[in-house]
């Protein structure tokens, strides 16, 4: 069972650049690196199961920080990937490590009433700019 972070409400906007819209923010977590609110405009995403993410940063912490403290900060990579020919893209967390890149996956999904493949999305993109 997760803990639930605590929130404290603030107000904030967040333009995005990388796609026409903003994020406004209504709540962030004490320090401020977490937030919550609503997003106008942006653009689909790939689609993951917050619970199966939660478990993938469980092992990503578990093998990239073992001896970490609850407290410690626990730095990590992320990247969204897919195997040519595949459209399921996947959120790959890793870190160097010497010279060994360990790492959690969990599988992603394009929304099947939009399908597309990740360079799909990133070619609409690049269009839209």
């Amino acid at each position: 069972m997760s803990r639930k972070p605590t929130l404290k409400p603030c107000t904030a906007t967040i333009q995005l650049l990388s796609v026409p819209g903003r994020i406004e923010v209504t709540d962030a977590t004490l320090s401020t690196v977490v937030a919550a609110g609503t997003l106008e405009g942006g653009a689909k995403g790939v689609r993951f199961d917050l619970r199966e993410l939660r478990n993938a940063i469980d092992i990503a912490t578990a093998r990239l920080y073992p001896d970490a403290s609850k407290a410690a900060p626990c730095m990590a990579d992320i990247q969204i990937v897919a195997q040519p020919g595949v459209c399921a893209p996947m959120l790959v967390i890793s870190d160097d490590r010497d010279n060994q890149r360990p790492c959690a996956v969990v599988a992603g999904a394009i929304p099947e009433d939009d399908p597309r493949t990740p360079i799909d999305a990133i070619e609409a993109r690049r269009d839209a700019e």
